[in-house]
């Protein structure tokens, strides 16, 4: 049986991405937003990471697994 999809923190960013995403000067926005795999304490999973300045939520829509089909509201941060 499916696992439901629990939406936990990303790994933080180093400042230093956050800053040239933020002021536009990233070379290599696409190495840092976007989908990645990536473990965190242990657990294998997908980071999901967008940025746009004005924006109030974020939805992820997946396509398989317990949520399929269904929003799952993204948490929020850095």
């Amino acid at each position: 049986a499916s696992q439901p999809l629990v939406p936990l923190p990303p790994p933080p960013l180093p400042e230093s991405d956050v800053h040239r995403l933020r002021t536009g000067q990233h070379h290599e926005p696409h190495a840092v937003l976007g989908a990645h795999p990536a473990t965190v304490d242990g657990l294998a999973g997908i980071v999901i990471r967008a940025y746009h300045p004005d924006a109030i939520g974020c939805e992820c829509l997946p396509s398989a697994g317990a949520n399929a089909g269904e929003p799952v509201a993204m948490p929020a941060g850095a």
